[in-house]
């Protein structure tokens, strides 16, 4: 299936009410890519990519796993910002929709700090290239009130200051469930809130047809230790305390995890 009958297949069950699901490589053990109606499926036929700006952004189809577009990007000492467990299984669709994010990429190289424009295919098979200007100008013209929404609900998180501090502070932690609601507060562009708001949507808003992903640089020379702590709040406050220095993750593992209670 390509981009155009998609659209088609998305335009026919919009006008007959059916919903849709989609699914990459359906490795989740949420069950996103369960349905009793019709499943979509985005892997085969989706794998086409592109290495931009001597590797420092990559755009993809969401077909593609995750750990061969670390392959490709690894000539340019760069890698893809997500790292889920999965990532040589996972598919990039599968991974930016459910905000897939491993132990290292935390807040600041997640899919939703990463992400730069994307191919949007919406619900009545409407395709939106957030990277055109003439696309983002036609949608304007076709989907006023669509803009018009993201518009006002941006205005008003952030005229009710205590909501959008609040939202603030709950995404300044790592956070995967459900919708990047903190893109009405970090985004003043309706595109970039629309394009961000798909990272964690588990496919209920769009259809991501092609992503443009900023990469990150990937280290050459990495080292692990073991460290020993007398209580639970004292290894805490190591891990603070290690945020200042050049440590990618901190895995915390009590006592019981040893002996295997």
């Amino acid at each position: 299936m390509n981009e155009a009958e998609l659209q088609h297949c998305m335009s026919a069950a919009f006008s007959q009410k059916l919903p849709v699901t989609f699914k990459a490589a359906g490795t989740s053990l949420s069950g996103q890519t369960i349905s009793d109606s019709i499943l979509l499926l985005a892997n085969e036929g989706w794998e086409n990519y592109e290495v931009l700006d001597d590797g420092k952004k990559v755009r993809l189809q969401p077909g593609i796993i995750g750990g061969r577009v670390n392959r490709i990007l690894a000539p340019y000492g760069r890698k893809f910002g997500p790292d889920p467990a999965s990532i040589n299984a996972a598919m990039v669709g599968g991974i930016i929709i459910n905000n897939a994010s491993g132990m290292n990429c935390g807040t600041h190289e997640n899919a939703y700090k990463t992400i730069e424009d994307a191919r949007i295919i919406f619900a009545d098979g409407t395709l939106l290239d957030t990277a055109d200007e003439k696309s983002r100008a036609d949608f304007r013209l076709r989907k006023p009130g669509f803009i018009e929404k993201i518009e006002e609900i941006r205005d008003r998180v952030r005229a009710d200051e205590p909501f959008a501090a609040r939202i603030k502070k709950k995404y300044s932690i790592k956070n995967t469930t459900g919708f990047s609601i903190n893109a009405f507060v970090d985004y003043d562009d309706p595109f970039q809130i629309i394009i961000n708001l798909l990272i964690g949507s588990e496919g209920a808003l769009a259809f991501v047809a092609e992503v443009t992903m900023r990469s990150v640089i990937k280290l050459d020379c990495k080292a692990s230790s073991m460290v020993y702590f007398p209580d639970i709040v004292t290894a805490c406050k190591a891990v603070v305390a290690l945020k200042q220095g050049p440590v990618d993750s901190a895995e915390l593992l009590d006592r019981l995890s040893f002996e295997g209670g």
